[in-house]
C-alpha cells in the first residue's frame, strides 16, 4: 500500500512512460473491452495452503516447517538498535530478518522497550542521561518484574522520533518484511500499562499521554509509505481515522467480539467499532494474536471457540484478520491440526480467476488478456503492485517464453467475491507462429519467498496460473 499522493503521483509517471513506449494501453476508451474478445472459463480449485501475508504462524522458528506458514514472528528492544540520540547498528534486525527471509518467509515484529519478565529495552545512553524508569513485580501471570520508562521525558520523546525516522529511511519498502506492528509504548509494546493505568489505585498510571500516542502515530505514518502498519488500539485524541494504519488484536478469539455480540466492553472490536474504526479493514490491515492460554485448544473442538466462548467464526467475521500468531502450531496433530490448516486459509484475501478474455491472433497482432478476479477471503489483499506486481506470460511447450509486467493493483480488489476486471495489451509481443498457453503470476518481492497462489486448477508451483491456450497464426494467413 501507498500513500496516495504518492501513489496518485506515481500512477500517472508509470502510465506516461508506458503510453510513450507502445508496451502499456490503458484502461479506458482507447482499450479493447472484453466484450469484443474470447471468453475461456477458467476452472475453480481449493484454496492454497501458505499464501504469502496471510494465515496462521509461529514465532521465528527454522526448525519446524510441519505446518505451512509464510510468515515469523519476533520481538526485538530498541537498545539492540540504537546506541545513540542519532546513531544506530541494525546489526540486530538483520540477523532476524536474513535468517526469516532465507527460509522464504516475510517477517512480522514489533520494537519495545519494556517486555515484562525481561531486562529493559530502553537504550542505555538514555538510562545514563537520567531518564526516570518505574520499577515493577508483578506475578508471572501479569507479566513478572521490569522498568517502565517515563514516557513523557521530552529527551525520551525525542530519541523515540529519532528512532522511528531511521527505522523508515531504512526498511520502509524491504521485501523481507510483510508487516511491521507500532509498538514502542507500554508493556511488550501494546500500548498499555495495565495494571499501572489510573484505574487501579493505589498503583500509579503510567500511561503514556495523548501527545505521546499522537507523536508515535504520526511518526510512523510518515516514515513508513510502502510497509504495512498496525497499532494495538485506537486512542482518544489521536488520529486513528486518517493515519495509513491498521490494527493487531493480540487475544484474538479472548477478547476480540463486541458487547452486542457477546464479547466484553473493553473488547478489541468494541473499541474499533466506538472509535468508528470497524472497517478500518476494508482499507488497512488487522492481524494479531489467538490468545496464548487458547492456542493448544482453540482448533480442537467444535465449534472452534477461545475460552471466554468466542468462536472463530464470529470472530473473523468482525476483525476480518489477514495474520495470526500462534505458535501452538508447529505442535498440533491429528485433527486439531486439519482444523487449523482449514482455519489458516480462512484468514485475509483468497484470489480466484473466473474468466480469462483473448483470442487467435496473427504474428503482426498486438496481444490482449482480459481477466476477471475475485477474492473470496474476509480481508483485502493490501499491497499494490509497486511492491506486488502481476506478471502476464506465454509459455509455449510448458516453458516461458514472454513476460511483462502489469500496472495492476490487487488491493483494489474489494474482499466480496465479485469480479473485477484487468486488461493489457502489448502492442507488439514477438511471438512466432506456434500454440501458446497464457498465464499469469503475482511477484513476490522476497525472490525465494512462497507463491501467492489462486484458487484455480490451473495454478502451478512455479507460481505460474495457466489461462488457456491460444495460436499466433503467420501474419499471411487468415485467422479462422
Amino acid at each position: 500500500m501507498v500513500k496516495n499522493s504518492f501513489k496518485s503521483k506515481a500512477l500517472s509517471f508509470v502510465v506516461a512512460v508506458s503510453l510513450f513506449l507502445g508496451i502499456l494501453t490503458p484502461v479506458g476508451a482507447a482499450l479493447a473491452k472484453t466484450a469484443g474478445h474470447t471468453s475461456h472459463s477458467v476452472p475453480a480449485a481449493q484454496s492454497k495452503d501458505g499464501n504469502p501475508l496471510k494465515g496462521l504462524f509461529p514465532f521465528e522458528d527454522g526448525t519446524d516447517t510441519s505446518f505451512p506458514h509464510s510468515m515469523e514472528w519476533f520481538y526485538i528492544s530498541v537498545k539492540e538498535v540504537q546506541t545513540g540520540m542519532k546513531t544506530f547498528d541494525w546489526t540486530a534486525l538483520e540477523k532476524h530478518l536474513d535468517a526469516i527471509s532465507g527460509r522464504g518467509h516475510q517477517a512480522a515484529f514489533r520494537f519495545y522497550y519494556d517486555y515484562p519478565g525481561l531486562d529493559t529495552g530502553v537504550p542505555q545512553f538514555l538510562i545514563d542521561g537520567g531518564l526516570k524508569m518505574n520499577q515493577y513485580d508483578e506475578p508471572d501471570n501479569l507479566g513478572g518484574s521490569g522498568y517502565s520508562p517515563d514516557y513523557e521525558d521530552q529527551n525520551f520523546r525525542l530519541s523515540m522520533q529519532n528512532f522511528i525516522k531511521a527505522f523508515g529511511e531504512k526498511y520502509d519498502g524491504d521485501p523481507r518484511i510483510g508487516f511491521l506492528t507500532i509498538g514502542l509504548l507500554g508493556f511488550w509494546g501494546e500500548w498499555h500499562t495495565w495494571p499501572y493505568d489510573g484505574w487501579n489505585p493505589p498503583k500509579e498510571n503510567w500511561s503514556p499521554s495523548t501527545a505521546v500516542y499522537t507523536e508515535v502515530l504520526t511518526a510512523f505514518d510518515k516514515a513508513f509509505n510502502k510497509t504495512l502498519l498496525c497499532m494495538r488500539e485506537p486512542k482518544d485524541g489521536v488520529p486513528n481515522s486518517t493515519a495509513d494504519v491498521g490494527y493487531h488484536d493480540d487475544s484474538f478469539c479472548r477478547e476480540t467480539l463486541t458487547v452486542d455480540a457477546g464479547g466484553q466492553s473493553w473488547s478489541f472490536m468494541e473499541k474499533l467499532t466506538n472509535a468508528k474504526e470497524q472497517n478500518k479493514w476494508m482499507t488497512n490491515p488487522v492481524g494479531g494474536e489467538i490468545y496464548p492460554a487458547d492456542q493448544t485448544t482453540i482448533f480442537s473442538g467444535d465449534p472452534w471457540r477461545g475460552g471466554e466462548g468466542q468462536t472463530w467464526s464470529a470472530c473473523i467475521a468482525q476483525a476480518h484478520p489477514s495474520w495470526l500468531m500462534c505458535h501452538k502450531i508447529l505442535e498440533y496433530s491429528g485433527d486439531t491440526l486439519k482444523n487449523a490448516l482449514k482455519a489458516s486459509k480462512q484468514l485475509g484475501y483468497d484470489f480466484r480467476v473466473s474468466k480469462a478474455y483473448f483470442d487467435t491472433i496473427s504474428t503482426a497482432d498486438p496481444l490482449y488478456l482480459g481477466i476477471d478476479i475475485k477474492n473470496i477471503g474476509i480481508a483485502p489483499f493490501y499491497y499494490d503492485h509497486t511492491m506486488w506486481p502481476v506478471q502476464v506470460g506465454v509459455k509455449k511447450s510448458g516453458k516461458l517464453v514472454k513476460s511483462w509486467t502489469t500496472k495492476w493493483d490487487l488491493n483494489t480488489i474489494a474482499a466480496d467475491g465479485k469480479a473485477k476486471t484487468f486488461e493489457y495489451s502489448v502492442s507488439d509481443p514477438g511471438l512466432a507462429a506456434g500454440t501458446y498457453t497464457i498465464c499469469i503470476k503475482v511477484k513476490n518481492p522476497l525472490k525465494n519467498g512462497n507463491i501467492l497462489g489462486f484458487a484455480n486448477k490451473g495454478q502451478n508451483a512455479d507460481g505460474w496460473l495457466d489461462l488457456g491456450t491460444f495460436k499466433a497464426v503467420k501474419a499471411t494467413a487468415k485467422i479462422k
